[in-house]
């Protein structure tokens, strides 16, 4: 029998201890969908897309309206997905001009999104409690879960970030 393909072993995963609120939104932090990912796919990388916008490099782009938008590539040894999302402010409202602190905080909102395309948490999007089939996360403790997680979001390695 063949093995799963990472799709079905990222979305067999039971992300709901992992799940954070804000307002009636529901997501995963990026540091604990980038070391899952990085767990099962060590190759694992990703790139934040620049623009050019009247000759400075930006890293987001906007519409015909002025409102912004990110875009970030996760590449695997069997797939790649390319995810845009929208520059929100605190409300979660889409912004013209955003400020520094948008384009971070959407930039990663759009990784875990190209994360979930992969299979990790992709559920919560359709507004699913669990997958189907869940299997414990894995092996590791929390504390253990704890300390990769606070080791990946200090690393200056995190894939070609700008």
């Amino acid at each position: 029998m063949s093995e799963p393909s990472l799709f079905d072993r990222l979305s067999a995963i039971d992300c709901r201890d992992h799940i954070e609120k804000k307002g009636k939104f529901s997501y995963l932090s990026w540091t604990w969908a980038w070391t899952t990912l990085k767990r099962h796919c060590p190759e694992a990388r990703f790139q934040k897309h620049t623009f050019d916008v009247m000759g400075r490099e930006v890293p987001y782009m906007t519409d015909e309206n002025g409102f912004a938008f990110v875009k970030v590539t996760v590449f695997t040894n069997d797939d790649t997905q390319t995810e845009v999302f929208p520059v929100l402010n605190h409300s979660n409202r889409p912004v013209q001009n955003p400020n520094a602190f948008d384009v971070n905080t959407s930039l990663q909102r759009c990784l875990v999104k190209a994360i979930a395309m992969l299979g990790l948490g992709l559920y919560i999007y359709a507004g699913e409690d669990v997958p189907e089939g869940a299997e414990p996360l894995s092996p590791y403790t929390k504390k253990e879960e704890d300390e990769m997680v606070k080791q990946y979001s200090s690393s200056p390695d995190l894939g070609e970030i700008f």
